[in-house]
């Protein structure tokens, strides 16, 4: 029961009803890994957020200007605990993938793009969210039918609890509803044309 970020019953627009789990993915890796459109994220044996080995680091390599102005702008995104190297999201080098890859993003509005997408993966290295699946369950005559089930992963943590999201869940929710009632009337009929739920 400690994997279920958030349970409850969905009333559908339909009158049906159905159990509504949100299941944490423990299979799910990183985000970078996930999906695109993020900034670029370094690994490193040293900590460049330490003055003693940025100076040693300085010395011994005598990066030019820029290359110094990069390392000193990187952010900790997450530290490796086995003495690995350790990740560092290269704030530089983002702004300009914000600038020529992220065509949605306008000149002005880059570092605020950087700084959004730094925080969503640090929010997920520092366990603020975790990737989620649903498990939506239909509801007959008061009681759970397996049958009419389905799992979908891919969901962030926060879509099950934000009301900021509210929208958004309802959004899912719907879809995934309707997906489970083609699938159950395809079984049941499977000659018969989709029709609108």
């Amino acid at each position: 029961m400690s994997d279920i970020t958030h349970q409850e019953i969905f009333v559908h627009k339909s009158g049906r009803q159905y159990r509504v789990r949100w299941i944490q993915d423990h299979d799910a890796t990183s985000p970078l890994e996930w999906s695109d459109c993020h900034g670029v994220v370094v690994e490193m044996g040293w900590n460049p957020l330490s003055e003693y080995q940025m100076e040693q680091h300085l010395l011994d390599e005598e990066p030019d200007l820029e290359e110094e102005t990069r390392l000193r702008m990187l952010r900790p995104l997450y530290k490796n605990s086995r003495g690995v190297r350790d990740l560092y999201y290269d704030v530089m080098a983002s702004l300009e993938v914000a600038r020529t890859e992220w065509g949605h993003v306008t000149p002005e509005d880059c570092m605020k793009a950087v700084d959004a997408d730094y925080k969503y993966l640090k929010g997920w290295y520092d366990d603020e969210w975790h990737w989620v699946f649903l498990e939506l369950t239909a509801i007959i005559d008061g009681e759970l039918d397996f049958d009419i089930q389905s799992n979908v992963g891919g969901y962030e943590s926060g879509l099950a609890l934000d009301e900021d999201m509210a929208e958004d869940k309802l959004a899912v929710l719907d879809e995934a509803v309707k997906e489970l009632e083609w699938d159950r009337r395809r079984l049941s009929h499977p000659a018969q044309m989709e029709l609108a739920f």
